[in-house]
């Protein structure tokens, strides 16, 4: 049906899902963070399922996360934590003294 024939009411229902932007660069991952991603794949998975199965309006959106999510488990790089403290990268932890004595520590992981 041609889309000059859709009521102004249905016409509001539908709409239009951008893709969720993946970058060019490598896509570099703890072991920690594959598996959060495999994890979200998973979640992602069983909600575009379920969408598909009761017929829900929300199966574009569910289809649009499990696309991006296939994307970032394809295109990882799991990235070994570093074997010696010459500098901070990914996968580090870094512990700082603050001049009041407190200590802090920070983690190099990117999480969502």
């Amino acid at each position: 049906m041609s889309r000059a024939f859709i009521r102004e009411q249905d016409a509001k229902d539908v709409e239009t899902l951008l893709e969720r932007p993946v970058s060019d660069e490598p896509n570099d991952v703890t072991p920690e963070g594959h598996a959060s991603d495999r994890s979200e794949n998973k979640t992602q998975q069983a909600a575009f399922a379920n969408a598909q199965a009761s017929d829900d309006r929300g199966t574009m959106t569910a289809f649009r996360e499990l696309r991006y999510w296939n994307s970032r488990q394809a295109t990882a790089r799991v990235i070994a934590a570093p074997s010696t403290s010459d500098e901070a990268r990914l996968g580090c932890k870094v512990t700082i003294v603050r001049d009041d004595g407190r200590t802090q520590t920070f983690s190099h992981c990117w999480r969502r």
